[in-house]
């Protein structure tokens, strides 16, 4: 166990990381997500506070919603976050393996693989990214008129962003 810890130092140190990034970098990528699910939870809770303190529901039903199915809710998300860091670090080293054992180029057709799904990723938010901005326009453009509308002294501006 204590082999493989200085292995995997040494693969992050190699790779321009210490291991404060890294330890950085887990809990961020673990707290991120903590905070968008707590604010689902408190969010549902605000909205439907309501019906889960009548006594018009069943009380089962009433401590499902309040505790139990959200136990479910943050661990399947951390479930699913672990399980995909663990496959993205143990599937180079199978490859890896198998290539030493059997032969071949497995590794390398994973990270051809790899660079694909990251291409189509990065294209796909480049292209998110650009409807985004039409539509932010469109509504800033709207925004504007209808402001021109309702205000009689409003003096509008074609710049979409706020001045710094």
């Amino acid at each position: 166990m204590r082999q493989w810890f200085a292995i995997r130092l040494l693969d992050l140190r190699y790779f321009g990381y210490s291991l404060t990034d890294y330890a950085h970098y887990l809990q961020e990528k673990h707290r991120r997500p903590w905070n968008i699910w707590s604010g689902h939870r408190r969010h549902f809770l605000e909205t439907s506070d309501w019906m889960l303190g009548s006594n018009g529901f069943p009380f089962f039903t009433r401590i499902w919603f309040r505790y139990i199915f959200w136990i479910g809710y943050f661990a399947g998300g951390f479930l699913r976050l672990y399980v995909s860091d663990t496959k993205r670090t143990v599937m180079p080293a199978c490859c890896r393996l198998a290539d030493g054992l059997l032969g071949g180029n497995r590794h390398e057709q994973f990270i051809e693989r790899r660079k694909q799904v990251v291409a189509w990723l990065k294209e796909e938010n480049r292209k998110r990214a650009e409807t985004r901005l039409k539509r932010d326009e469109h509504i800033f453009g709207l925004r504007v008129q209808h402001e021109a509308c309702q205000n009689p002294n409003f003096v509008g501006t074609n710049r979409p962003h706020q001045d710094r």
